[in-house]
């Protein structure tokens, strides 16, 4: 028990998982309301699963918020397979097109994306918001077909919608309401009873770090608060997959760096499949496993970041306190093009598929790096080549 716990906030709430429906009894505390999962005999998470039961001990430890806690249970599912497509694609296009006039904004467009955090590269114009909303049924399709969570758009677009969070790019709260008031509504929706809604949309707000602002009109927000209060509607009712239209827009840097660690949050930690559809490379690069360039309508490039960065190996960005001129000056001597970038690092060409060579070198010098950041601007450079051959294959 933790100092100034009472017996019943020191509890344990068992929680079984069947059907996909949480059953719950317990005690709750009244005083806490931070919990974290543990299993009944370690500290690490090991559901012990008999027929279509799991059973876990709950104990009161330290999370953010009951929202989190919500948010836990829902990734076990997950995790479990229960909320899983059967085959595993949460996004399945086949010839999708859709034009405007003689337009296309988007013209045969053949995908299938796994779970996962999904990064949708593309200039202005490109055909990313276009895709997302077509996905949605916020635009009607031209032709081809589509499914999302293993099911088909067209048919079963009502249903879906109940599993889907969707921020767009533009504001798109409701004049004159107050955030949580906004957030109510939108889980209401989704629907939730009032009281439960009420009750999730103050949790989602604590979790996306809403504080008082939360009573204000919506009118008012800054920037930054505006797109937490994006996100808490996208995902109030527990969606498995958001999609995420340009959210760092319009933020400053530390800004950009709060929204992007609560995306992560996201998939990382509560296994909710995030699509960031952006044109901002470092947003994607820095929270994103896989990878969809799309230009002109057309999908360029579908892969994961780590094979993406493989194929431009052989460079590498090497941060060190002093003595810049005497490392490039010996991987000069070795035939490696270096140079001293803007922001102070050292970008070296090795030509080899790994760092130990430069590693060897700088041993050799006694030189101690500070970091060595291999495939530097990867993404960047295969962006920049994609859209180079889009645009040459028109």
């Amino acid at each position: 028990m933790f100092p100034g716990q009472t017996a019943a906030s020191s509890g344990t709430l068992l929680t079984a998982l069947k059907a996909g429906e949480f059953r719950c009894a317990g005690v709750l505390s009244t005083t806490r309301s931070a919990f974290h999962l543990v299993s009944s005999s370690t500290s690490k998470l090991q559901p012990a699963i008999a027929g279509e039961t799991a059973r876990f001990r709950l104990e009161f430890w330290s999370v953010k918020n009951r929202f989190e806690l919500f948010l836990q249970l829902a990734s076990l599912r997950r995790v479990l397979g229960r909320n899983h497509v059967e085959d595993g694609a949460v996004i399945q296009t086949t010839k999708l097109t859709k034009r405007f006039g003689n337009q296309y904004a988007l013209n045969g467009v053949d995908l299938t994306v796994n779970p996962g955090a999904i990064g949708l590269l593309g200039p202005n114009g490109a055909g990313k918001s276009t895709l997302i909303k077509c996905l949605l049924q916020l635009q009607k399709i031209t032709s081809g077909g589509a499914k999302l969570l293993g099911r088909d758009v067209g048919r079963e677009g009502r249903d879906i919608r109940t599993k889907v969070g969707y921020t767009p790019e533009q504001d798109c709260h409701i004049p004159g309401m107050v955030g949580c008031e906004y957030v109510t509504y939108c889980a209401q929706l989704c629907g939730l009873p009032f009281e439960n809604a009420r009750q999730r949309a103050h949790e989602t707000l604590d979790f996306v770090g809403m504080g008082q602002e939360r009573y204000r009109k919506i009118d008012s927000y800054s920037t930054g608060m505006k797109q937490r209060v994006k996100i808490a509607q996208a995902i109030v009712h527990d969606p498995q997959i958001v999609f995420l239209d340009e959210p760092t827009n319009g933020l400053d840097p530390k800004g950009q760096a709060q929204i992007l660690d609560l995306i992560q949050n996201l998939w990382k930690e509560h296994q909710m499949t995030v699509v960031l559809s952006s044109h901002l490379l470092h947003d994607v690069d820095r929270i994103c496993e896989q990878i969809v360039i799309i230009g002109k309508g057309k999908v360029l490039v579908h892969d994961s970041l780590e094979n993406l960065k493989a194929r431009r190996a052989g460079a590498a960005e090497v941060v060190v306190p002093d003595r810049h001129g005497e490392l490039i000056a010996a991987c000069e001597k070795r035939g490696w093009k270096s140079s001293v970038e803007t922001n102070g690092h050292i970008k070296v060409d090795h030509r080899s598929e790994n760092l130990n060579e430069l590693i060897r070198l700088m041993d050799e010098l006694k030189i101690t790096p500070l970091e060595i950041i291999p495939s530097p601007n990867a993404l960047q450079e295969m962006f920049v080549q994609a859209l180079r051959i889009g645009n040459a294959a028109d």
